[in-house]
């Protein structure tokens, strides 16, 4: 009998509870600033490859571009699907501000390793203790990490 019990509080554990609109709405700003990062991010790394005089790190670039917003069209998908599954409420942008910050005295290369630590930073709230969105945190990272091995090429 109290197999049964342990059971059915073990599944109940695991039940969704509604939570307070507070921690809803601290949940939906960490959204809404991920979000914003990546399409800010996504936005620098087209600038760079404007305004680079580089061949290779214009192809580079290039290429990463395409490459992140895959990457991120499907993380922004994932993240709206599973918050939205687990809290019913979809996020929307309603203070998305892109910046740009071209890059300074470190060049292309620091300047990319700052975008994705940015990326990192707004996104790990998000997907901790989330599995499904940790693999597609993984896949973006894994774009900006091609792009450093690439800048890092010579010839």
């Amino acid at each position: 009998m109290s197999n049964s019990i342990s059971a059915i509080l073990k599944e109940a554990a695991s039940w969704n509870v509604p939570q307070p609109e507070a921690q809803m709405d601290k949940e939906a700003a960490a959204r809404e600033l991920a979000i914003t990062e990546l399409l800010s991010i996504s936005a620098n790394i087209k600038a760079m490859h404007v305004n680079t005089g580089k061949y290779s790190q214009h192809m580079a670039l290039d290429q990463a571009f395409d490459d992140l917003n895959a990457a991120v069209d499907t993380f922004n998908e994932c993240v709206q699907g599973y918050y939205l599954y687990s809290t019913g409420s979809r996020l929307k942008l309603a203070n998305a501000e892109v910046t740009f910050k071209l890059p300074g005295d470190g060049g292309v290369f620091d300047a990319v390793k700052s975008l994705c630590k940015r990326f990192k930073d707004a996104s790990d709230p998000l997907v901790s203790g989330k599995s499904p969105l940790v693999s597609v945190q993984d896949d973006v990272l894994n774009c900006f990490y091609q792009l450093l091995y690439r800048l890092d090429l010579k010839g």
